[in-house]
């Protein structure tokens, strides 16, 4: 029985047992036991190409650039009360209609008009790349707040008897995040699930790597991922 800690800031990493190889023998099995890591990866950011806004004032048409980092309506406000520097009637304001989980746009300033064709903002709120003029604008579909990270696949690289769909896969645990945006997600399976490993002889490395349901490398910006293995 062997008792595996990792930590570590990056996303994939691989730890090496070279010197210190984990013996084995042909009925070992493993399963994550626990860990932790911060709900820190970003929706709105250059890296995904919609972290731009733009809009009429009346005037003249402005761009600006909104801050990478995690954002949903109320977080879209604060930052353009700052920016505008009003705080009680701000010229553009979002929100989102609970009961069919589609965002708004509402814009407070009858010259003012919002132009989403301009990167990839619409498609997070669930937007048509088009100019926005009318009082209150409502999404044409549910919004993608989550940048499509709506699950968190582990793998690891010594992992057999795992598939996703039909294909054979390195999966060891998943799970759906739980908490807000920002805050620590604590791992902690009440049944452990046991999978065989993939040697019979001895574990020379392993390759750890956190993704999302479609398989995309999951950017955690430099905060600590914790995972505890056991091997059985």
């Amino acid at each position: 029985m062997v008792l595996l800690t990792f930590e570590s800031k990056q996303n994939p990493f691989e730890i090496n047992f070279a010197n210190n190889p984990i013996k084995l023998n042909n009925k070992n099995e493993i399963a994550l036991t626990g860990g932790s890591l911060w709900y820190s990866w970003q929706n709105i950011s250059s890296d995904f190409l919609n972290n731009k806004l733009k809009y009429f004032d009346g005037t003249n048409w402005i761009e600006l650039t909104i801050p990478d980092g995690i954002y949903d309506e109320t977080e879209l406000n604060n930052y353009l009360e700052e920016y505008f520097q009003k705080y009680d009637d701000c010229p553009i304001v979002f929100d989102v209609n609970s009961a069919t989980n589609r965002f708004m746009i509402i814009i407070n300033d009858s010259t003012y008009k919002v132009d989403l064709s301009v990167g990839k903002l619409y498609a997070l709120l669930g937007f048509n790349p088009k100019i926005y003029d009318e009082r209150v604008n409502y999404g044409s579909r549910i919004a993608n707040i989550t940048n499509d990270i709506d699950r968190i696949l582990i793998h690891c690289s010594v992992v057999s008897g795992s598939y996703k769909n039909n294909q054979k896969s390195d999966i060891i645990y998943t799970f759906s995040p739980n908490i807000s945006p920002g805050g620590m997600i604590n791992i902690e399976p009440f049944q452990p699930k046991y999978l065989p490993l993939e040697r019979t002889d001895s574990i020379f490395n392993m390759k750890i790597s956190l993704t999302d349901q479609l398989n995309n490398i999951i950017n955690f910006n430099g905060e600590n991922i914790t995972l505890e293995f056991f091997i059985k």
